[in-house]
């Protein structure tokens, strides 16, 4: 791998770590994390759910919950390399881009339960806080993939990663 490769995933990890840290609601069951927008890098080079990894991973040390560096960052990497290797073999950006948004949304069961296991949740709320998790990303993915998606189309994406 490049120096140039390295350093686009360093910077990758770093501005994850940035969003997630310097931003509000982005730990416990309320989660808006703006650098989710940053997942549909996968369709550009599977090696950025690495780099995704450990900037959520430098993120989640700082989160209330001492589960969140292990189980958080094993859900990120785990189904980022999910979606990649599904989505490997279809054509359309777009069709991507809806499957990372539907299937890394419906993951959240994950966080549900990290926020049921750790005593933060109830288990009379934990399905309320498993679909608040899938609404919540959804909304995130949603309105991010659209802008990322769109900023592909004028092929701006490339330039940063050419």
């Amino acid at each position: 791998m490049s120096v140039k490769n390295i350093a686009k995933l360093a910077v990758v990890a770093a501005l994850y770590a940035v969003l997630t840290l310097f931003l509000p609601n982005q730990f416990g069951p309320v989660q808006f994390r703006l650098a989710e927008a940053l997942d549909f890098l996968i369709f550009y080079d599977y090696r950025y759910a690495y780099a995704l990894g450990v900037g959520c991973a430098i993120a989640n040390i700082s989160s209330p919950m001492f589960l969140d560096v292990i189980v958080g960052t094993a859900q990120t990497v785990l189904v980022l390399l999910f979606i990649y290797f599904i989505t490997k073999k279809m054509k359309s950006l777009l069709a991507k881009y809806i499957t990372l948004d539907v299937v890394f949304s419906l993951s959240m069961f994950i966080i549900a339960w990290e926020l049921w296991f750790q005593g933060l949740v109830k288990s009379s709320a934990l399905m309320n806080t498993y679909v608040g998790l899938v609404l919540w990303e959804g909304f995130v993915l949603t309105i991010t993939g659209v802008a990322m998606y769109l900023v592909q189309k004028q092929n701006l994406v490339n330039l940063y990663l050419d």
